[in-house]
């Protein structure tokens, strides 16, 4: 049975009045969802102004949830949008983007959910209008005439409500599609964002990032350096499009050879780095066991279309977080142990 209690008195009402929950409390729910959701995909990224968007985001959720109206959600918006922005602004350029596309969702979002106050506002006016003529009908004393009345106001309520509940369902159809279709920009903008262009695996930001989430969270990990021996004859020999293919090759090799839950970045230039999530002695295990793999003979192509075969082996530095560590102290720690690595292989030539 669907109820017009809802509609007729608002969602201010007593729980006694308002009956069964609308499809509105159902598009706020998803509203609230997305604020938290925003905010703690942001506080990942563990600077001062990602945890402070998702705290300021949270306090916004807990006032649309304790007041669901199209009035307070407009407010909200505007200061969400506020809040984004000085986030936008304050988060390296390569970021500028995803924070752009949570604008747009944010500003659709509300647009919608004021949409929803306005349009059930409406919708209550012309039920009290039905329900008025309907408590007029029941003053007339000429059976005919309250049937032929009665039946007129009856047609209307049906078409008022039947008109209600299919426009709710293709409201709330219509925010879940644009919620999915935002999750799939953020995902393709976040991907860009993070990726190294060269190789395609994660870039410095990225790895720096999940670093930082390691340590807030007290992980167990490792950080493993590579930098490649011998790639600078490649370069001057081959070409840099040689060089490039080598780098490629290399991260493929990386990242086909290491563990589901450890992450393979390029650090920069020839220098690659994984952050293992194990101890010190795992790591060592699993680092001999890439070596087998990335180290050894390379084909690679030309500027000419040929092809040429060079051997590549790379220098290692492995190093373990502790607690009260920074992200640079464990960083710099493998990578002094890489470049010790590096000179003692020079030394044996």
């Amino acid at each position: 049975m669907i109820t017009l209690k809802p509609f007729l008195y608002g969602p201010g009402a007593s729980d006694e009045r308002q009956g069964t929950a609308t499809d509105f409390e159902t598009a706020v729910a998803c509203y609230c969802a997305t604020l938290l959701a925003f905010g703690k995909g942001v506080a990942q990224d563990g600077s001062s102004h990602g945890l402070d968007l998702d705290q300021a985001l949270q306090r916004l959720e807990r006032r649309v949830s304790t007041k669901p109206r199209g009035d307070v959600i407009a407010k909200v918006n505007l200061q969400i949008l506020a809040q984004v922005e000085r986030w936008g602004e304050s988060v390296a350029e390569d970021s500028k983007a995803k924070a752009d596309e949570i604008k747009q969702l944010m500003i659709a979002l509300g647009r919608k959910a004021e949409s929803i106050g306005s349009r059930d506002a409406a919708y209550r006016k012309t039920l009290n209008e039905l329900m008025g003529g309907l408590e007029h009908t029941a003053t007339l004393n000429d059976l005919p005439q309250i049937r032929s009345s009665l039946s007129r106001y009856m047609d209307a309520l049906k078409k008022c409500v039947g008109q209600m509940v299919s426009d709710n369902q293709q409201l709330v159809s219509q925010l879940s599609a644009q919620v999915t279709a935002y999750e799939r920009k953020l995902k393709s903008a976040e991907d860009i964002a993070f990726q190294d262009e060269l190789t395609g695996i994660a870039n410095r930001r990225c790895v720096e990032r999940q670093i930082q989430w390691n340590i807030r969270h007290s992980e167990n990990f490792c950080v493993v350096m590579f930098d490649l021996n011998r790639f600078k004859p490649v370069n001057d020999c081959y070409g840099h499009r040689t060089g490039d293919d080598l780098l490629r090759q290399f991260a493929r090799e990386l990242r086909n050879h290491t563990r589901a839950e450890d992450l393979v970045g390029r650090w920069g230039g020839d220098e690659f780095v994984v952050v293992m999530m194990c101890g010190m002695s795992e790591a060592r295990s699993y680092v001999g066991h890439i070596q087998q793999w990335v180290v050894g003979k390379y084909f690679l192509k030309l500027e000419d279309g040929g092809e040429v075969r060079v051997f590549i082996d790379a220098a290692v530095g492995v190093a373990e977080w502790q607690r009260g560590m920074s992200a640079s102290k464990v960083v710099q720690a493998a990578d002094e142990k890489m470049y010790s690595s590096k000179q003692a292989a020079q030394t044996k030539r």
